[in-house]
């Protein structure tokens, strides 16, 4: 039986020092729960929005739940998650004519890759202003370029094997 990973943590493997590979490794290896909560309020409030906007009553549900889901950090977090809801709002949205579904609460079973079975999910699936379909990755959290580049990579493989099912190929 192959070990599951989030495309998360292996990307963050792929460009981190020999250091931290162990710890990396074992974490792995113990199947801890992968950190994304810090901008799962986020994420959430995106997806609400992008079905049927109504900012008002979404924004102050999202700050709440960011400072309720922080601890110590909740008011850091809060913040966090608001001012990254302003930037998607101001620059993203406006590209969207239509909101076809989220992948927030869809697990699948992954895929085979490299001797692993990595599993993750693009965050919507929308179409732009152009009428073209787009996978999108809400991303707000500030990682290093690398880190991000192999995510990206890995998602793409997955939206390759997973959700294109005869379209056109992710990059294509």
């Amino acid at each position: 039986m192959s070990v599951r990973v989030h495309i998360l943590q292996l990307s963050k493997l792929v460009h981190t020092s020999p250091v931290r590979w162990e710890k990396l490794l074992r974490d792995l290896e113990e199947g801890k729960p992968r950190a994304y909560k810090y901008y799962q309020p986020l994420r959430e409030a995106i997806t609400v929005f992008c079905k049927a906007a109504g900012r008002d009553r979404i924004l102050p549900r999202m700050i709440t739940r960011a400072r309720g889901n922080g601890g110590a950090y909740g008011d850091r977090m809060a913040k966090a998650n608001e001012a990254a809801f302003a930037v998607f709002e101001k620059y993203f949205f406006p590209r969207i004519s239509k909101f076809k579904q989220d992948f927030l609460r869809d697990e699948h079973p992954g895929f085979a890759f490299g001797g692993l079975t990595i599993h993750g999910n693009p965050h919507l699936d929308v179409v732009d202003k152009n009428g073209a379909d787009r996978f999108v990755m809400l991303h707000a959290a500030d990682w290093e370029a690398s880190e991000l580049r192999a995510y990206l990579d890995l998602l793409s493989f997955i939206i390759n094997k997973r959700l294109l099912k005869g379209r056109r190929a992710f990059g294509a």
